[in-house]
């Protein structure tokens, strides 16, 4: 396991007591007999907000650090104009009585920064692994993707929104510089630079996208599917969206097999070229350089993440140099 020095390290999300929660109920209206349970744990703590008084059921997530009120505020209102203006499934942002979309939390054992977020709803379940036809779910996931990027384009927010912007800048040379496999994953990203730079940030290929389109993140039931977790979005390559669909799966044997069924899925809403699909390897590499960095930045990463990281490095420069 790799050690970075605590000073670089990203603070755990700290469990925050349930009276803290249950403190910014009344900013949302909701009744004296709501209460909370947790529903799961990811880079942000979700939980569902029972309220028998109206009759309504939420759920409740709370951010930590990571994240401003600013860019809470902006995922927020994305999410607004696809449920406005488009036929896709999310969840809806709810605003407090102050018009907020977050609340920040106040408690004695919680540091400054923790937000709370109050979205809809929704009926469904995850894929299932063991039972789902992978291949009809990445091409789910590419039409989703299409719809998204439609959205996003007919919107016209670039540049207007405080969020992340996905490219190789927010990958720290200097921390892949001190790694085992330097040589191969700063040869990738110097590739990497190289390629996008002649690829363009046209509007038709850079915009607005969720930046974690994969299945954890879909809801499936008898209507369709819904999107959830958009908390990673931001500016991007649309293409970099198929890189997060396959997040994990950058070795795996079924990859061109998924890569078919997401494009099939894309192209049936949105145009791709073949030089665009040429360059899907360039977006897994530089997918999990983020990735990668984003670990090292937090202090968790592992040896076999690493180890695989370089791999599909080394691969990529053999074919993509």
């Amino acid at each position: 396991m790799i050690q970075m020095p605590v000073k670089q390290r990203i603070p755990l999300l700290v469990e925050p007591p349930v009276e803290s929660l249950e403190r910014i109920f009344p900013a949302y209206h909701f009744s004296e007999t709501a209460r909370c349970r947790p529903l799961c744990r990811q880079n942000n703590l979700f939980y569902t907000v029972e309220d028998p008084g109206r009759d309504t059921r939420m759920v409740l997530r709370v951010s930590g650090l990571r994240r401003s009120e600013e860019e809470l505020a902006a995922e927020a209102l994305w999410m607004c104009e696809i449920r406005r203006d488009s036929g896709l499934r999310v969840p809806q942002p709810i605003q407090s009585g102050t018009g907020s979309f977050c609340t920040e939390l106040s408690h004695p054992l919680l540091p400054r920064g923790y937000y709370c977020m109050v979205f809809s709803y929704l009926p469904g379940a995850p894929p299932d692994r063991d039972t789902c036809s992978f291949p009809a779910l990445f091409r789910q996931l590419g039409e989703l993707a299409a719809q998204l990027h439609q959205n996003a384009i007919l919107w016209n927010c670039a540049d207007r929104l405080p969020r992340q912007t996905l490219d190789c800048e927010a990958v720290s040379e200097s921390r892949l510089e001190a790694l085992e496999g330097a040589d191969a994953l700063m040869g990738a990203l110097s590739a990497v630079k190289d390629r996008l730079a002649g690829f363009g940030r046209t509007p038709d290929r850079f915009g607005l996208i969720h930046a974690d389109l994969r299945p954890a993140n879909l809801l499936l039931d008898r209507d369709g599917a819904a999107v959830l977790d958009f908390d990673d979005c931001g500016y991007g390559w649309f293409l970099y969206d198929f890189a997060a669909s396959v997040s994990g799966m950058e070795l795996h044997p079924l990859l061109p097999k998924l890569t078919r069924a997401w494009l099939e899925g894309y192209r049936a809403y949105r145009k791709i070229s073949r030089e665009e699909a040429n360059e899907l390897p360039t977006f897994l590499m530089l997918h999990r350089l983020l990735r990668l960095d984003r670990q090292l930045r937090e202090g968790n990463v592992s040896d076999i993440f690493l180890h695989d990281t370089a791999a599909l490095a080394g691969q990529y420069l053999r074919t993509h140099r």
